[in-house]
């Protein structure tokens, strides 16, 4: 079992003028607790919390294990939020990675590789008034983290 980090930093008043709602939610490629794929009981989730933005974990971009799906766009037609991936690794003919929903789009993206014995990415995304960023740590102990 792996574990998420979500960071902000302010870069403007965002956090003295207006209030925020951040997600993390390590969706295991949207398959439920059951071991169903299920993508519109994910968004539905996602929904419910409402966030400004929702830092996601375990992410498959047409892999064979989603049959192919676009995860990320399919969140983010379902949510009406917009979406952002980054990749950690070629997996199963597609990608797995991390991604952020956010109501804005960023203003830049960046994707930073993590050191490591097992590849993992830093997605960062600037937005008008923050920046957001999520990861997949290890659980593997300090040393993995």
């Amino acid at each position: 079992m792996m574990t998420a980090v979500a960071l902000i930093g302010a870069l403007t008043g965002f956090a003295d003028s207006a209030e925020m709602k951040l997600m993390s939610f390590n969706v295991f490629h949207c398959a439920g607790m059951d071991g169903k794929l299920d993508i519109a009981r994910t968004a539905g989730r996602i929904r419910a919390e409402d966030p400004d933005f929702a830092c996601l974990q375990e992410i498959d971009w047409r892999t064979a294990r989603v049959n192919g799906i676009d995860e990320p766009a399919e969140l983010a037609r379902l949510t009406g939020l917009h979406a952002t991936f980054a990749k950690a690794i070629f997996f199963a003919g597609g990608q797995y990675g991390v991604m952020m929903l956010s109501r804005q789009k960023p203003v830049s993206v960046r994707q930073i590789p993590l050191p490591g014995k097992e590849p993992r990415v830093l997605l960062l995304c600037e937005f008008a008034d923050c920046w957001v960023g999520t990861m997949h740590l290890s659980v593997a102990g300090e040393q993995g983290r």
